[in-house]
């Protein structure tokens, strides 16, 4: 998988051991995610989701934190990306795990949607901007990160 610099993926743009070690265990343990629908919360880089549709899961929804543009619109100024400029807005993170799902064979499978984890903290900023993820008919089967 790719991993980007600091400053475009902050936290979510580096590969950590804790996603080798989960993507290690369902590779033993594929009857988990196979033919199941599976959600990733934290992708980071896409590692454990990536692996997980490529074991057989049915659909995978892969998840982080971040500007999810299309790739033809600029990122919004600094000052217009979080009211609290300490929570590291990763500006390429979405589109990198996107990029890993393609690069990998991942893709029809999963898909990389945003989820802020604030919308749903106290304090946070509520339901009326929440982020949502569209959980499948039946909802999901495994939820890992």
């Amino acid at each position: 998988v790719r991993e980007i610099p600091f400053s475009n993926g902050k936290l979510a743009g580096t590969t950590w051991f804790a996603g080798v070690a989960l993507t290690q265990y369902l590779a033993v343990h594929s009857d988990m995610v196979k033919n199941k629908s599976v959600l990733e919360l934290g992708s980071g880089v896409g590692l454990v989701g990536i692996m997980a549709a490529k074991l057989g899961a049915r659909e995978v929804f892969l998840t982080d934190f971040g500007y999810d543009g299309d790739g033809t619109t600029a990122p919004p100024p600094a000052e217009k990306q979080s009211g609290d400029m300490s929570r590291l807005l990763p500006l390429s993170a979405l589109e990198n795990i996107r990029f890993n799902a393609n690069m990998n064979g991942a893709r029809p499978v999963a898909r990389v949607e945003h989820l802020d984890w604030n919308d749903y903290a106290v304090g946070g900023r509520g339901t009326d901007n929440a982020s949502v993820v569209s959980p499948p008919p039946g909802g999901f089967d495994l939820v890992v990160g």
